[in-house]
């Protein structure tokens, strides 16, 4: 007996053995049930979730000489030869190689013969979408009013590619994606058949990978098949060369910090290793997926780690940005360069405007709140942010300027009544406090580790100093005192 691939060798035989399409069974069962089926049917949904299968339950139903409850016997000679799909009265047609009118009038003149064997003549034309303009329109009569004895069951995957009066004159069944519970049963049921075993995580690969196909994971579960008795992890991955899911984490996380060094050597290890970066993209896009469902607490695990570092916000944007890649990348002759660029991009939100940078104070603000920066080695209590060249000062301005260090309280109150409007800087110039005020001189501290963080940016120095240089008529020289609770002891690096 010749070989048959496994999806075609376990193709479901009855209508229980149709996985998620519960609903289009109940009716169909109950239709053959009652003798009473439709003239024509037609049958759409994504490739590999039962149409072609239901199809032929349904034409080996109508013709079964002994059905039991609205299901085919599967023993009698009608069923037989239709398991052997050498039923004379079931004739299947690829509609993507026979689409022209001629084919169509064939169809046409061929359905006034009476059935053979059966009490049905049954027409399944899969990939209906294919059929040209005039085979469509040399159908219709036929579709619409077929002798009694003719049903016309039809399948396609692109609905939007049939005509409206093809669709008018069939009795439309949606099918739907299977669920990843399933198809996982479903493999169980096969391997358990060939004698065969498989870790449960390779499987849940397989059926993710599926996208709700049950052709697709059965094609991949035979190759895993003929590499291994028992099908681990390993094997899965490397019949669908994917990345391991560690290391896509790993990618992720070394985003979400900021790490742009950890961050390209994982996604050149990644590379070298022969993934190509399209299916990098997909493996990504899943992987961020499952983290926004544990950001909202619908998953758990390692997702629920990475969603501890990341806000909603900033981790939708990685989203979006990574689904934008994919598509870039599917036009361009070098992907990897287009992947590694927007990698890079995610690290410099700065270069997005003011909304990217607040998005990056509240990601750095929970990052040390989660105490996941990386160390570096401990910095002097008092650091020099930024000396301008001194000025000669008058005697009598220096008095004035010593007198005005008294009231460092008003000094404050004016600056943060003169930032008060600013959207971005405005709360962190509230956390600050003045320790020290002498001539031009002005040292800040602050108990706020986000204050603290951005006491060492140069931009946020610049501000600070353009609004006390309006207050006072003098640029001041502004020293940053570190507390107790210093970040001199946290890498956080802040990028132009």
């Amino acid at each position: 007996m010749a070989y048959k691939a496994l999806y075609r060798e376990y193709r479901p035989r009855r209508f229980s053995d149709l996985r998620g399409q519960g609903m289009i069974s109940e009716i169909l069962k109950n239709q053959v049930k009652a003798q009473e089926p439709s003239h024509a049917y037609i049958f759409i949904g994504p490739r590999g979730t039962g149409k072609t299968s239901t199809a032929k339950i349904l034409a080996m139903a109508l013709n079964c000489l002994h059905p039991k409850d609205g299901e085919p016997c599967l023993e009698c000679e009608n069923c037989q030869e239709a398991l052997a799909d050498s039923m004379i009265d079931i004739i299947e047609i690829d509609a993507a190689s026979n689409n022209s009118v001629e084919n169509a009038r064939d169809i046409r003149d061929k359905i006034n013969l009476l059935p053979v064997k059966g009490k049905y003549k049954i027409y399944i034309i899969d990939e209906v979408h294919m059929l040209s303009d005039s085979a469509y329109n040399a159908l219709l009569k036929t579709i619409e009013e077929p002798p009694s004895y003719a049903v016309f069951v039809l399948a396609t995957t692109e609905l939007n590619k049939l005509p409206k009066t093809i669709l008018s004159r069939c009795q439309r069944f949606d099918f739907k994606n299977i669920d990843e519970g399933a198809i996982v049963g479903r493999m169980q049921e096969v391997l358990a058949s060939i004698g065969k075993t498989a870790d449960e995580d390779a499987l849940a690969k397989i059926a993710e990978y599926s996208d709700g196909g049950m052709r697709d994971a059965l094609t991949v579960l035979e190759k895993c098949t003929i590499i291994k008795d028992n099908i681990d992890m390993e094997t899965v991955l490397g019949v669908l060369n994917y990345a391991d899911d560690s290391s896509v984490r790993q990618l992720l996380s070394a985003v979400r910090d900021y790490d742009g060094k950890t961050a390209l050597d994982t996604l050149q290890r990644i590379l070298d290793a022969g993934i190509e970066p399209s299916v990098l993209v997909e493996q990504m896009m899943g992987t961020l997926q499952k983290v926004i469902r544990a950001s909202v607490g619908a998953l758990g695990g390692g997702y629920a780690e990475i969603a501890k570092g990341w806000d909603r916000a900033s981790l939708t944007k990685t989203m979006e940005k990574i689904a934008d890649t994919d598509c870039r990348m599917r036009l361009s002759t070098k992907p990897a360069i287009l992947l590694e660029s927007a990698i890079m991009d995610l690290m410099l939100p700065e270069a997005q405007g003011d909304e990217a940078l607040a998005l990056r104070i509240a990601k750095l603000e929970k990052q040390i709140a989660l105490g996941t920066t990386a160390a570096r080695p401990a910095t002097p209590p008092r650091m020099s942010v930024d000396t301008p060249p001194e000025k000669s000062v008058p005697k009598a301005a220096a008095q004035k300027k010593a007198g005005a260090g008294k009231d460092t309280a008003g000094l404050l109150e004016g600056l943060k009544n003169a930032m008060a409007k600013n959207l971005l800087y405005g709360d962190i110039v509230n956390a600050l406090e003045i320790s020290s005020l002498s001539g031009n001189k002005i040292t800040f501290t602050s108990e706020n580790k986000t204050a603290q963080l951005m006491l060492e940016d140069e931009k946020f120095i610049g501000v600070l100093r353009n609004a006390i240089e309006k207050q006072t008529g003098e640029a001041p020289v502004i020293e940053v005192e570190k507390t107790s609770e210093s970040l001199g002891d946290i890498d956080v690096e802040i990028i132009d």
